[in-house]
């Protein structure tokens, strides 16, 4: 009896594990290497599309989008409305710098700053953005965008990012994070292929703002791009690491040093029609994004400085579950109508459904385990 309960609690305990490894690191996106080549939906459930052509429109509800570099780079906001961004994330479309690829475009005016920076492990980019130009409500406070989301489908469901910032041609990125609000924005892209890109690129500190999770130039003027050193992974400090939730949350690491900069006076964007009516910077008054309160610094867990790499431990990225073979092509074209955002389930429900899910499952496996 004793070795039976021993060997179903270990079993409980690596189920646990496993759930939790499948909730921090790569859960195996789709591989989709050809942008030009894409089905029309890639994910169930998909509010827009991802073959998207190459003719932007304002109405266009593209989920595909690209980081390129300070001049060329897109950001995830909703299709309609002044909608919160924690209320839209699983439908919310590819809004870019640049025409050319079935994306809507940025209104001219509605970027107020931006600073793009070049590492080994990642390329980020920060600024202020006028949220009611991109349909996102005013004074929100902003929300989270990632690959997998609490389903793994990704926030936005079936959303796809591709990027030429790491030389040779366009890749896919299958890790990357991006925070949204009125006034600051956030968005990072890890290095296809490098093993710790979930870690540089973590989903689970959704609440945790821009600041924190991606330490860097947060100016509320100016256009600028810069290399650095690659900041300690969000989260990680030497050998300890803060989970979302913890009593103390300890302050956000430096933004690490950055060299060979080049300003431009602005960004080009086109005058397109917008709902919103867009407010210059100089007349408006920019916040930046609030973050939990108890935030301590605790000497004994606390590295300000780059971690040693001697102390990360990203450990084997999770075996891929979903298929990656070629989607069927959706009849609908990319000019219909997209389905209500209404109807799209709100991600806190499908993280409770999932949270109840695994909780159901372990309590079934403790009960036979003491049979």
């Amino acid at each position: 009896m004793w070795v039976t309960r021993h060997l179903s609690c270990s079993f409980i305990h690596l189920f646990i594990a496993t759930l939790w490894e499948s909730e921090v690191s790569a859960s195996g996106k789709p591989n989709w290497p050809d942008p030009s080549r894409l089905p029309n939906t890639t994910e169930p459930g998909q509010y827009g599309y991802n073959r998207c052509g190459k003719h932007s429109s304002q109405d266009s509800n593209c989920q595909t989008l690209y980081v390129n570099s300070l001049n060329d780079f897109c950001l995830w906001a909703p299709p309609s409305g002044q909608q919160e961004v924690g209320n839209s994330e699983e439908y919310e479309v590819a809004w870019c710098t640049k025409p050319g690829r079935g994306t809507r475009q940025i209104p001219a005016g509605a970027l107020i700053s931006a600073h793009f920076l070049s590492t080994p492990h990642y390329v980020q980019i920060t600024g202020f953005i006028d949220g009611p130009a991109l349909n996102i409500k005013k004074k929100d406070d902003g929300g989270e965008l990632d690959p997998h989301g609490a389903t793994g489908l990704g926030n936005p469901i079936g959303s796809l990012v591709y990027t030429t910032a790491f030389g040779g041609g366009v890749q896919q990125v299958k890790e990357w994070m991006n925070f949204m609000a009125d006034g600051e924005f956030c968005f990072r892209i890890c290095k296809p292929g490098d093993p710790q890109a979930w870690l540089y690129c973590q989903h689970i500190y959704d609440v945790m703002g821009c600041v924190w999770v991606m330490p860097g130039n947060y100016n509320q003027t100016g256009f600028d791009s810069c290399e650095g050193d690659s900041a300690p992974p969000p989260g990680v400090y030497g050998t300890s690491t803060f989970h979302q939730g913890d009593a103390k949350t300890p302050i956000p690491h430096r933004a690490a040093k950055s060299s060979n900069c080049h300003a431009v006076q602005t960004i080009s964007l086109l005058p397109v029609k917008s709902n919103a009516t867009v407010v210059p910077a100089k007349n408006r008054t920019l916040t930046t994004t609030a973050h939990p309160g108890n935030i301590t610094a605790s000497p004994n867990t606390l590295i300000p400085g780059p971690a040693s790499p001697n102390t990360l431990s990203p450990g084997p990225a999770s075996p891929s579950t979903l298929s990656q073979g070629t989607a069927s092509p959706n009849t609908t074209s990319p000019g219909t109508a997209s389905p209500n955002p209404a109807s799209q389930p709100a991600n806190s429900a499908g993280r409770s459904f999932r949270n109840a899910y695994c909780i159901t499952i372990v309590a079934v496996l403790f009960s036979t385990a003491l049979l």
